[in-house]
């Protein structure tokens, strides 16, 4: 009897062709864009605590727009026409 081999498969991650470098202007870039969305959100947070408690919130760093929905699908699903409520910055 001829014993099949089986063609193993492997579930580890493939390699990446990203270098260190690239790895570590990603990660600065969306540490940035977080700092940002922060500083915006902070301002946001008494009136959001007081109207939509428990929310989820998208914030648009460049415009300072942002979404409020409260489940997570709401946000991430896309939609026809989206309603932006505007922020004035006071910092």
């Amino acid at each position: 009897m001829t014993q099949l081999s089986k063609t193993s498969r492997s579930r580890g991650w493939r390699k990446s062709n990203v270098t260190p470098e690239e790895i570590n202007l990603r990660q600065a870039q969306r540490q940035e864009l977080g700092a940002r969305c922060r500083t915006i959100f902070e301002c946001l947070r008494p009136q959001l605590i007081d109207n939509h408690y428990n929310c989820f919130i998208a914030i648009d760093a460049e415009s300072e727009n942002y979404l409020i929905d409260p489940k997570l699908e709401g946000l991430l699903e896309p939609k026809g026409i989206l309603t932006l409520e505007v922020v004035e910055a006071d910092y």
